[in-house]
């Protein structure tokens, strides 16, 4: 196995371009990158340069790029491999710290490829896989030593990757949050002044993403609310219960209000296109978000609801939420007509648009969830009964991963629906976790075997 020993660099970076290449198996069985009804918005937005109403204009911008304007949607899902390949390399590099851990990485993705959600997230013209990508990120700034200069880049794709998301800058603002203040579980004694200001920096740069997000941050933040609220049966209580008191111009509506965010948000004949829609509602649902978030009765709803919803959509993380057939006629394929009009006829035969996934996504579901229960019972058990002799470095993998993994579910139960993509963008961490641990401690047998040896 000489070959693959971490001295050799042209081996090093062929065996992440392979391991890139594992990542993008769902995308070789569908013949082509997997899509979302919002990848079509994505796409309009970055080529026509105009920011949406409900999401950043930065992922499109990102799209045009590395598909270098319109060649090809295949390169966007190969940089996206490419990059996830690279930090989980330099994860695996820094944590399993052996001469074998191209071998030992390259084993990995092969597992996380096949076995996890991972490839299916990589596959997507959207931006949930961006969760992971910033939380692999904040894990490399804090394990990997050196100073700034040496992790520009993690810093760099840290920023992008909360840019290209709403609701990222409030849930890793609220990561770091969580973070200072049980710093002492994962920064070392003498390193806990550093490890502070590091976790400040990353809380700034994480809010100032929202300035890449033009007027949809501002416009949209009350409308994902109120979507929440209907979602969780409070929006048509507290109507009920207060428009007697005061008029809010959704009084006029309640009746139509059902308890399903999407519904709210997207049916053409909602409540909210009644009172302005995404782009005109402010000054309508401002106040009703006031009044419910400042009511003890209806706060204390809306916390113990996310955290019922938080649970459950830990619980779901199904591969499919989205990925329907779009055949002539709908917006996805416009917009692929329209800015790859190379890729068309493979789009058109693409699987997902001809047979569809529901049979394939379905044994793929189970697969997943047996790993990532077995993943789960391994890495909380290693971390019960080995915690005093874990290093800094596994502390701050089990730390950060899990902290990311929890404030996600929270975050999305908070602002949005439950959905699969919003649990599969991220569980895979569970059994990337699993493998680092698994890496480590062979790491330290073969280094204890060694010393008893010499």
């Amino acid at each position: 196995m000489a070959l693959f020993n971490s001295g050799n660099k042209v081996i090093y970076y062929l065996a992440i371009l392979a391991s890139a290449l594992l990542l993008m198996i769902p995308a070789f069985y569908n013949h082509y990158p997997i899509f979302n009804p919002d990848s079509g918005t994505y796409i309009g937005s970055g080529f026509e340069l105009f920011t949406p109403d409900d999401r950043p204009i930065i992922y499109g911008l990102l799209i045009v790029l590395l598909s270098f304007n319109g060649l090809s949607a295949w390169l966007v899902v190969f940089f996206q491999a490419l990059l996830v390949s690279w930090l989980i390399f330099q994860l695996m590099k820094i944590v399993v710290a052996t001469d074998k851990h191209i071998l030992f990485s390259l084993s990995a993705i092969l597992i996380l490829a096949t076995c996890t959600s991972l490839s299916w997230v990589v596959c997507q013209l959207q931006p949930d896989l961006y969760t992971s990508v910033a939380s692999m990120c904040v894990l490399l700034l804090f394990i990997q030593k050196g100073g700034w200069k040496g992790k520009l880049s993690y810093y760099i794709i840290f920023f992008l990757s909360v840019a290209v998301h709403m609701s990222h800058p409030f849930l890793f603002a609220l990561l770091f949050i969580c973070l200072f203040f049980i710093k002492q579980l994962f920064i070392a004694r003498e390193s806990i002044k550093s490890g502070s200001r590091q976790l400040i920096a990353l809380l700034l740069i994480s809010l100032s993403a929202i300035s890449c997000m033009g007027f949809a941050f501002a416009q949209s933040k009350h409308v994902f609310l109120l979507g929440s609220f209907a979602d969780k049966g409070i929006l048509k209580l507290f109507l009920d219960e207060n428009c007697g008191k005061k008029h809010y111009a959704l009084c006029d509506y309640k009746e139509d209000i059902v308890a399903d965010g999407n519904v709210f948000w997207w049916a053409p004949n909602s409540p909210l296109y009644k009172i302005g829609g995404w782009q005109n509602s402010r000054a309508e649902g401002l106040p009703v978000v006031h009044d419910i978030l400042t009511t003890p009765k209806y706060l204390w709803m809306f916390t113990e609801q996310t955290l019922v919803h938080a649970w459950r959509q830990a619980l779901t993380f199904n591969i499919g939420d989205g990925n329907f057939v779009f055949k002539e006629g709908s917006g996805v394929r416009g917009q692929i007509k329209n800015y790859f009009p190379n890729d068309l006829a493979q789009f058109d035969h693409a699987i997902q648009n001809t047979t569809g996934f529901k049979t394939t996504s379905t044994w793929v579901d189970g697969l997943f969830t047996f790993i990532v229960s077995v993943s789960l019972l391994f890495v909380t058990g290693f971390s019960i009964f080995r915690w005093k002799l874990m290093s800094w470095k596994l502390r701050s993998v089990f730390v950060i991963f899990f902290a990311a993994l929890i404030i996600n579910f929270a975050d999305c139960a908070a602002l949005t629906v439950i959905n699969g993509r919003y649990g599969c963008k991220i569980i895979w961490i569970i059994p990337l976790c699993a493998m680092m641990f698994i890496g480590s401690l062979l790491t330290n047998n073969r280094q204890v075997k060694s010393t008893v040896v010499a």
